[in-house]
């Protein structure tokens, strides 16, 4: 737009303060000597000759100047000679804010007491736009280079600056690559969707990731899951979010999507996963620990795991976030659990979320072979996994070594509900255990956890033989019940550090793995028992081992007492007398019954399941 043309004088005056008549204006090009034109309308099209004069009283006709010009103008009298140079005209000129730094000129103050004067250039610069490097945003154009560029240039912006992905399709087909610290990215309702790396054997570093990010203390935010969504398409076997040896960081509010259905899952599960969190101990350079912080984020449709935790991270947080659809049905390569805790984890929390509908596990953990500690499982709904809700387990096919494992981990108040959906042999709701003479696992506790109608065990518990790999100082106080193969099932060689709370299990089962005598440690033991004909219930305790072969016909009367019997001979129970129940029945050893005693009788409300 032409701009009106304002002397830097009102009146063209002599030295006495007189009128010039006929004064002229000259123009130029700033810094030149090369006439430059001016015009009589703002559209530009009546051009004024050269030099503008002035009438009798030293005033000049309206002048319009060209935008895309820098002027110079000297001032002249009727003779020509000059009286005044300016250059350029006034303290802006129209071309100076015309040009991309145009804004540094410009004077910015915000409203209220206590403001300061800024930039213009300044205020924009606190959020700068993947658009201001070249983005196109069109679904189509690759925008990678433009947005590695905007990472770039981030280094030179004020501190506390955030990158901005408006609302578009941005299309990537290469990496996305942050390593400026403290960066902050907003992906406002936009989708990134690409195809960004592809995976060749053996080609782990960096761990090919949609976003790699290797800087400390960066923020990846959206405005909401299914809002702000990174989808990643075309068969790519890289990974959402990679945090890779950093010192801190956040996730928030954005859908994550991997992409399975268009996929083949790869043998090496560190790829396919929608985010992950690494520190692999030796090929970190800054020493540092992968502190992150993910919250209220949908994580969805892995090929492998949907979230991914490795190494020594010390300080992972998964909280209000969604977890869901990891893993492809019929493809071995495939593990599909919604989070994989691995290798020397430290200080992992995940609270508050939901985890469902995985292929195999809700939550998998294991050291694979590297210390591990202080893992915290709390507050979660997790249900209609394929194989188990949790898994907490030390196993040579995890690359666990014998004399390394986990020790402190808190499950509790998490509902564990309709596991072992999918077509395993060892399925249900929580697992523990050491296998293959490898690994340890120590001071484990369970409590609040409502463990019911999963389609296997609700709790199971296997162990090593020998004290350096074994289950040791392992508390449950869950209630459970519904579990179709039995409540709790406790395998071989466990000790008297294992305990659980048999009144937590009204009317379910206690499935003995293997050691005879093993279910009497349950919290609350009563000791032992001789069948006999008549036999009484001692007043302290809820479990009690039954010993010999006679028939139980009458049990003294205990109103509102339950408990467990546990078969360590081969007693019979009869229909006769007070206890009553469809059918006589013995009980093999390593077995359990319960019977609930209502006025003077006992009736059974838990069957007797020998394994």
């Amino acid at each position: 737009m032409a701009q009106l043309f304002t002397p830097p004088f009102q009146q063209t005056l002599d030295a006495n303060a007189n009128a010039i008549s006929g004064a002229k204006l000259f123009f130029y090009v700033s810094g030149t000597t090369t006439p430059a034109k001016v015009y009589a309308d703002a559209a530009l099209t009546t051009e004024l000759q050269s030099p503008v004069p002035a009438d009798a009283a030293g005033r000049f006709v309206p002048i319009y100047l060209d935008p895309q010009v820098r002027y110079r103008v000297i001032v002249a009298d009727a003779a020509g000679a000059p009286i005044r140079d300016v250059d350029p005209i006034g303290d802006t000129a129209i071309a100076d804010l015309a040009d991309g730094g145009g804004s540094a000129l410009v004077g910015f103050r915000a409203e209220g007491a206590g403001a300061v004067d800024r930039t213009a250039q300044a205020k924009a610069r606190e959020t700068v736009s993947v658009f201001d490097f070249g983005a196109k945003g069109d679904g189509v154009t690759d925008d990678s280079a433009a947005i590695n560029s905007a990472i770039q240039a981030f280094a030179n912006l004020t501190a506390g600056s955030q990158l901005v992905f408006p609302r578009a399709d941005f299309r990537v087909d290469g990496r996305i690559l942050v390593n400026i610290p403290r960066m902050a990215i907003l992906l406002d309702g936009c989708r990134i969707i690409g195809n960004p790396w592809r995976y060749t054997p053996g080609q782990q570093f960096p761990f090919g990731s949609f976003f790699l990010v290797t800087a400390p203390d960066c923020d990846i935010s959206g405005t909401g899951r299914g809002n702000s969504i990174i989808q990643l398409t075309g068969g790519s076997e890289a990974n959402g979010i990679t945090f890779l040896h950093t010192d801190g960081g956040s996730v928030s509010r954005l859908t994550i999507d991997g992409g399975k259905e268009q996929v083949t899952a790869v043998e090496d599960d560190t790829f396919m996963t929608p985010l992950s969190v690494l520190n692999a101990t030796g090929g970190n350079p800054s020493g540092k620990w992968s502190r992150v912080l993910v919250s209220d984020v949908e994580l969805r449709n892995a090929a492998q795991y949907n979230a991914q935790a490795y190494g020594d991270l010390g300080g992972l947080e998964i909280v209000d976030s969604h977890l869901h659809n990891g893993g492809i049905a019929n493809q071995s390569a495939s593990r599909g659990a919604g989070i994989a805790i691995t290798r020397g984890n430290r200080g992992v929390r995940v609270s508050r979320c939901l985890i469902e509908d995985n292929k195999q596990d809700g939550v998998f953990q294991t050291s694979a072979g590297l210390d591990s500690y202080d893992l915290s499982i709390t507050d979660n709904i997790i249900r209609r996994n394929g194989r188990w809700g949790g898994t907490f387990t030390e196993e040579a096919n995890f690359a666990s070594q014998a004399g390394q494992g986990t020790r402190r981990i808190t499950i509790k108040n998490n509902v564990v509900d309709g596991n072992g959906t999918g077509s395993f042999d060892s399925k249900g709701g929580l697992r523990a255990g050491t296998y293959d003479g490898v690994g340890y696992q120590s001071d484990l506790s369970s409590s609040g956890n409502i463990v019911t109608r999963n389609i296997g065990y609700g709790w199971l518990v296997q162990t090593n033989d020998g004290a350096s790999n074994k289950v040791t100082r392992l508390n449950i106080d869950d209630t459970m019940a519904g579990n179709m193969l039995g409540d709790i099932a406790i395998g071989a060689k466990l000790d008297a550090t294992v305990r659980w709370n048999a009144a937590k299990v009204p009317g379910g089962s206690i499935v003995n793995l293997g050691d005879s005598g093993l279910v009497s440690n349950a919290r609350g033991v009563g000791g032992t028992i001789a069948s006999a004909s008549t036999i009484t219930v001692p007043t302290e305790g809820d479990v009690f081992t039954l010993t010999g072969t006679a028939t139980i016909t009458t049990i003294a009367p205990s109103p509102g007492r339950q408990v467990t019997f546990v078969s360590a001979g081969n007693p019979t129970f009869a229909v006769t007398g007070n206890i009553e129940m469809q059918d006589a029945m013995t009980l093999p050893g390593n077995s359990a019954v319960q019977f609930v005693c209502i006025g003077e009788s006992w009736f059974r409300v838990g069957g007797s399941i020998n394994a």
